[in-house]
């Protein structure tokens, strides 16, 4: 991920995030002004910080760090993090996201996994809630993430227990998600989520501003949290307590001028105490369901993505299908892009008339992810086969 113009740079912020924490506020605005060649090279010589220094504080931190810098080989670093499956994404690269341009200070991002950064980020949500979430909190977080992924967006979130997780495994099903971590991405923190980030890194990625080796300490989740709060247009607080650390990241959304929303729960849920005191304060918007998150971070005049599958319009008639027994297959239509078929065609899928009876036909036909054709002709055609050239013959079976 090295431009061949933006070398000498690049390795210089490769050595930045193994030597100096990645939100220093003062080493930050440093290296946006001067460069972080510069700054490095100032950092291996042991010369004083280009520009002068705003306090004794800083005085001793850049020893630290420049005493850290001889330890450190960026090339080296770069050499064992590929062997890992890691890349180091540095602002200019292809797959670095532009809202992070927006923070005061980013050195750079290593990455793991098979997604690219920039196209997860570009339509994109935050869904971050309490570690000890409650059974309600996991099934909203769950619900909330699928149906996002399920129009196209991405689930950004911490890797944690709790909401992270739940968000992580719901959005896997239908799409993809980044995992935002506070450590080196050679280190599966916390370790019972070793199985979910392999699978997150098949299709997704994994995101940390610390290098490998790097093992998690207390101040690096809230550091981390004001990465997930930035690579995102909108952030959505599923539960939190009073204490928690969602809030954070909450704080961080209304700092870098994002959407913020939040779930309401039971009144009687300490869980729910953090998501209350954002809605009570105006800080955070309502919402209950992946449309409203939607409506809120789609920008207006350009059209909402919609549901993944064929355009199923839903017809002007109910009851059961004329002409049609109760074994009768139900029509649909193909969209010229559906696999396996010719565009253009009728198709027939098998949905009994029992489970139309009891659960109503448009939800049966839904369900098998069809579409019934005009006036509900049932006529004839060939049968639908699976998705993505599966050739497994799909049918929806009554109970």
């Amino acid at each position: 991920m090295v431009r061949v113009g933006d070398h000498d740079e690049a390795r210089a912020r490769v050595g930045l995030t193994a030597v100096a924490p990645p939100s220093h506020r003062w080493l930050g605005p440093l290296v946006n002004e001067h460069g972080a060649a510069p700054v490095w090279d100032a950092l291996l010589s042991g010369k004083p910080p280009p520009g002068s220094p705003p306090s004794a504080q800083a005085v001793r931190s850049w020893r630290g760090w420049s005493e850290g810098s001889r330890r450190v080989d960026p090339d080296r670093l770069l050499d064992s993090s590929a062997e890992l499956g890691v890349r180091f994404v540095a602002p200019g690269d292809p797959e670095w996201p532009g809202r992070l341009d927006e923070l005061p200070v980013c050195y750079g991002l290593w990455v793991r996994g098979m997604g690219d950064l920039r196209n997860l980020c570009l339509r994109s949500v935050s869904v971050v809630g309490a570690r000890s979430a409650t059974p309600y909190g996991t099934h909203v977080a769950a619900e909330l993430s699928c149906e996002l992924a399920d129009r196209s967006f991405s689930v950004v979130s911490g890797g944690a227990y709790g909401v992270d997780g739940a968000a992580h495994r719901a959005a896997l099903t239908t799409g993809s998600t980044v995992v935002v971590l506070a450590c080196g991405l050679d280190t599966d923190y916390p370790r019972g989520h070793a199985g979910l980030f392999a699978d997150v890194a098949r299709t997704g990625v994994l995101v940390s501003e610390w290098p490998v080796g790097r093992t998690p300490r207390t101040p690096d989740f809230l550091v981390r949290n004001r990465l997930i709060a930035a690579l995102t247009p909108g952030t959505v607080v599923v539960e939190a307590g009073a204490r928690s650390g969602a809030l954070n990241t909450a704080a961080h959304a209304t700092d870098l001028h994002r959407v913020l929303m939040a779930v309401p729960g039971p009144v009687t849920s300490a869980m729910s105490v953090g998501c209350h005191r954002l809605l009570r304060e105006g800080r955070a918007n309502c919402v209950t369901r992946a449309d409203d998150v939607v409506e809120l971070i789609v920008p207006l005049g350009r059209p909402s993505p919609g549901r993944r599958g064929p355009w199923c319009p839903r017809p002007n008639w109910t009851g059961r299908p004329p002409g049609c027994s109760r074994r009768s297959p139900a029509v649909v239509w193909e969209p010229p892009w559906w696999p396996r078929t010719a565009p253009g065609t009728w198709s027939t899928r098998s949905v009994p008339w029992g489970c139309w009876r009891r659960r109503g036909w448009w939800s049966a036909v839904r369900r098998a992810g069809v579409c019934p054709g005009p006036g509900g002709d049932p006529g004839r055609g060939r049968t639908l086969r699976g998705r993505a050239g599966s050739g497994r013959r799909t049918e929806l079976r009554g109970r």
